[in-house]
């Protein structure tokens, strides 16, 4: 039987730690245990972790900056740049990130305040840009004047470019303890290593690859079909999901043969997986939010403690960044004391949306379901406002940002959206009005249900992945404000803006899909669309 908490146990504390933020005491949550086949670091998967949470303990900037170029360092990547990954520290003590888009694989030396690109693999199967050409392409949207030049230069140069070619590889992506990489790229799930192992300033190398057979691709999709979703579970193997709806467990070699699952035909999945260290895998499709167990031979899908429950969605896509209809999210784990409520929390896809939370484990004895919910596994869902009156749409394409019982949302749906993705995040609340609001929800242990924590109707966030810095005590977005491109962070009990990273106007500087990451030393890296970049200011540990 659920034993519930008092209302003071709202946040699970292990520990109080002084910040150094004048001493404040921050609690730290429960965190989830640390696969111990993924590299010793919080920066070990797209979503940081198995439990896709996308919140860090490091300590992050405060106040308000204009940067200048010195404080922006920056590595070219190609378009569309989602994630860095840290990779093993050598024995040399230097220590470096994996940076990647949909064309290649870049290595950057991050220790010493340095941020220098070692080497760059360009992805076979994908179409290579060169610094050169990100260089032309950077130019030439800074240098058009309305955004009918905008707008006619990348349908001209890259149409339907986030739909057919940045889906197809590299958004999610592993690093392992042993220094291998693992990305997507189109059928395949692709392994990336040094070409001289143990040596920091090699270039890295293909070292394997796995292709699931080609009857499991949907010929019928609107865009091809592809590997999408990437995790590893906390014996090691490797777990995929297609686009199209196919589930697939295969050991980290692609030496044996993997153990497939198709969910149902209409099902299609545009997110990736959570794992839990039990050998839960969470998937959730455009239909259903599904638990897999993976007991160390067999995937049971109806059995061992997997279940599958429907959630709120409408048949359509809103806003103009998301790949697919449904939820926006890859599903991110809420709760790991012993005593703690155990969830997994979306955002659903109705046109105003919710946040859902579903019981990971057993349903708590007496539990009744909760009216207007699609099923007693829901734990609780609440309408997600922003604050605003009459909110008729209002959409995330970001997975939900987690911080022991903390969630937070962004708005994703453009008032005026235009056809292709890419013309969206290049132009929103640049040239047309970009969507505004963040809301911050509390999961409340004795009620089982959701707290409206706070609202912030103007906060911008068009298309970055949020990161919570619990060493702060802030969420930080990356959206247009006030004529140019920033990095916000706002209090993560209040919602304030506190810190603003005022980098410019240039399209360099647009987030564009990136996850927001921190080292360690508490720099932001934000990856861009046409990079990644390292922003510091004159706070924190720089020699880090």
């Amino acid at each position: 039987m659920k034993m519930h908490l008092n209302a003071t146990a709202l946040l699970p504390l292990t520990l109080a730690l002084a910040a150094c933020n004048g001493g404040t005491e921050v609690s730290s949550p429960q965190m989830p245990s640390k696969n111990p086949f993924l590299v010793d670091s919080e920066l070990a998967t797209t979503h940081f972790g198995p439990a896709q949470q996308d919140s860090l303990s490091f300590e992050g900037p405060r106040g308000i900056h204009e940067l200048d170029e010195s404080q922006i360092q920056r590595v070219a990547g190609g378009m569309v740049n989602l994630t860095i990954l840290q990779g093993p520290k050598y024995e040399s003590g230097e220590e470096v990130i994996i940076a990647t888009n949909n064309n290649q694989v870049a290595k950057i030396l991050v220790n010493d305040g340095k941020y220098e690109l070692i080497a760059k693999t360009p992805i076979n199967g994908q179409p290579h840009m060169s610094a050169e050409d990100v260089a032309k392409t950077v130019a030439r949207l800074d240098e058009a004047e309305t955004e009918a030049e905008i707008l006619e230069f990348l349908n001209a140069e890259y149409p339907r470019y986030v739909e057919q070619v940045v889906a197809r590889a590299a958004i999610y992506n592993i690093s392992d303890r042993d220094g291998n990489f693992y990305t997507v790229v189109n059928n395949d799930v692709v392994v990336f290593a040094d070409e001289e192992a143990g040596n920091p300033r090699s270039p890295m190398v293909e070292k394997a690859r796995f292709r699931l057979p080609t009857e499991y691709f949907n010929p019928t999709m609107e865009d091809p079909d592809a590997v999408f979703g990437l995790g590893m579970t906390y014996d090691g193997m490797i777990v995929m999901v297609t686009m199209g709806g196919v589930v697939a467990v295969v050991d980290r070699e692609f030496e044996g043969d993997p153990i497939i699952h198709r969910l149902a035909d209409e099902e299609s999945v545009t997110n990736s997986i959570a794992i839990d260290k039990d050998g839960g895998i969470y998937v959730l499709s455009n239909k259903r939010m599904h638990k897999m167990v993976w007991d160390g031979t067999q995937l049971h899908t109806d059995s061992n403690g997997a279940w599958s429950s429907e959630y709120d969605s409408f048949e359509g896509k809103l806003g103009g960044v998301s790949l697919g209809n449904g939820s926006g999210s890859t599903p991110s784990l809420m709760g790991f004391g012993g005593e703690e409520d155990k969830l997994v929390v979306i955002t659903d896809g109705e046109q105003v949306m919710n946040m859902v939370a579903f019981w990971r484990d057993d349903i708590p004895e007496g539990f009744e379901q909760k009216p207007g919910t699609k099923s007693r596994r829901i734990a609780d869902q609440m309408k997600v406002t922003f604050g605003k009156e009459n909110l008729e749409r209002a959409q995330s394409e970001q997975s939900v940002a987690v911080y022991g019982y903390g969630a937070m949302v962004v708005n994703n749906t453009l008032p005026s959206p235009l056809p292709t993705m890419l013309e969206n995040v290049v132009t929103s609340g640049f040239t047309r009005e970009g969507p505004t609001g963040a809301e911050k929800f509390q999961w409340d242990t004795e009620s089982d249900s959701w707290i409206r924590a706070w609202a912030n109707p103007d906060l911008a966030s068009p298309s970055t992945v949020p990161m919570i810095s619990g060493g702060s005590n802030q969420a930080y977005v990356n959206g247009f404000v006030d004529g140019k491109w920033e990095v916000t962070g706002v209090d993560w009990d209040s919602g304030e803006v506190v810190t603003r990273l005022r980098m410019g106007k240039s399209q360099a500087y647009n987030g564009a899909y990136s996850v927001i990451s921190m080292l360690p030393g508490g720099d932001i890296v934000l990856g861009g669309l046409f990079g990644t970049m390292r922003i510091r200011t004159d706070e924190g540990n720089q020699d880090k």
